[in-house]
């Protein structure tokens, strides 16, 4: 009887090196996509934009319009806003200019970009560990449920894992110039990319000099400062985003603490009085901030007592722990708390392959993108969504495990075979 296709493929790769590399990766990303287009099809044929997901939607559809960066949230006018950083309305403003804001466009543009992360996480397992890691890391990706599930929504988190394979490919060959570029376009794409980038600039540093680590810096600061002079002209203050005071408020201002959780100044009432005569997005967000970091002195072990419970929030040991921001961000909560465990097995193997890679030139990007976001999370807006560069790396290493393993069971095979 002949094997099923994709079992001969997958057996042929691991008994050998595959060759044939743009072959590889193209089989890899048709499964990708097959994937992808199965599970908008099947499970989210009612979605419905909601919270994050209707927001970068709104903003899509006012810049697909010709009206740029404008929404009348929070204030209920219409004004320029920061709130969201730009690079993902703006892309997908692109696509609704000649599409209309049509749902559909949105997912059509995310399952393109959910794509090339699963062929960019295979090419870059390929140059890590060698084809057999990249071919595993590869249709691991493109079916990994964490990975699927953030495809089919209008959510930044596709194009943002995206430009950070990029960095860490990029890096791998030591193209600092390159690298900055796709590092200030993560800046205009992700909130929690600041700290990263400045974490990342100390290993550049460190592993390649201090002139590549300048090339690297200066060619961020290039791609912000347009949007950073655009805020500065509109707001009065030089920000990437006015969404950090916000977020710090969320989750350390006391009355987050009194209610046990996260809260939204924006609209709950006991921010009335710090809200009261305040119509510039940029200056809500100092105030918030300033709220919230005057209450982080006062108890700054705060930040240790809620990090366990965000890093439950974000890697789900309890099935059913996270449903309201799982709902919220598109998901079925069944298939959810269904791929919980297959996650978890990922988790451990992929943290097992990362540490047989340690020594592999080029894995401190990877390993510093997986623990900065994850930590930074937990201490922050905690979600499932928010681990993608975790599951990213994660999904390399099981790659880089198995390559590993089917070179030493080959080395043992050849001294019986002669």
């Amino acid at each position: 009887m002949a094997r099923p296709p994709l079992l001969s493929f997958v057996r042929r790769a691991l008994r050998a090196e595959p060759e044939r590399p743009l072959r590889w990766l193209l089989a890899v990303g048709l499964v990708a996509i097959g994937v992808r287009i199965l599970y908008v099809v099947i499970v989210l044929p009612h979605y419905v934009p909601a919270s994050d997901a209707l927001h970068y939607h709104s903003l899509a559809a006012a810049v697909g319009d010709g009206r740029g960066m404008v929404h009348r949230f929070p204030f209920g006018y219409p004004h320029a806003t920061a709130f969201r950083p730009p690079l993902y309305p703006l892309l997908l403003g692109g696509v609704y200019a000649v599409t209309g804001p049509k749902l559909g466009a949105a997912q059509v543009l995310n399952v393109a970009l959910g794509t090339g992360v699963v062929v960019l996480a295979s090419l870059l397992a390929w140059r890590l560990a060698g084809g057999r890691a990249g071919l595993v890391t590869g249709l691991l990706a493109a079916v990994y449920p964490p990975l699927v599930f953030n495809d089919g929504l209008p959510l930044s988190e596709p194009l943002g894992l995206l430009l950070l394979a990029a960095i860490v490919l990029l890096l791998l060959h030591q193209r600092a110039v390159w690298a900055g570029l796709a590092g200030g376009l993560l800046l205009l794409t992700r909130p929690s990319a600041q700290f990263f980038v400045v974490v990342l600039a100390g290993w550049v540093v460190w592993r390649l000099g201090w002139r590549r680590a300048s090339l690297f810096v200066v060619c961020m600061a290039l791609v912000v400062t347009p949007w950073v002079l655009r805020n500065w002209a509109r707001m009065g203050t030089p920000v990437l985003v006015t969404s950090n005071g916000f977020n710090l408020n969320a989750v350390y201002s006391p009355e987050s603490k009194a209610s046990g959780g996260f809260v939204d100044g924006y609209f709950d009432p006991r921010f009335a009085d710090l809200r009261a005569g305040i119509g510039n997005e940029a200056e809500l967000d100092a105030a918030f901030r300033r709220h919230a970091l005057a209450e982080l002195r006062r108890d700054p072990f705060h930040v240790l007592r809620i990090a366990p419970g965000g890093l439950q929030n974000i890697l789900e040991p309890e099935p059913g722990r996270n449903d309201v921001a799982l709902v919220n961000d598109g998901r079925n909560v069944e298939l959810q708390a269904w791929s919980v465990p297959f996650a978890w097995y990922v988790l451990v193997l992929g943290v097992v392959g990362l540490w047989m890679l340690r020594h592999r030139p080029g894995i401190g990007p990877l390993v510093l993108a997986a623990v900065v976001f994850t930590v930074l999370s937990s201490v922050t807006v905690a979600a499932p969504r928010m681990r993608a560069p975790l599951d990213l790396a994660c999904c390399i290493g099981v790659g880089g495990l198995a390559a590993e393993l089917a070179g030493r069971w080959e080395s043992r095979r050849r001294p019986a075979a002669t």
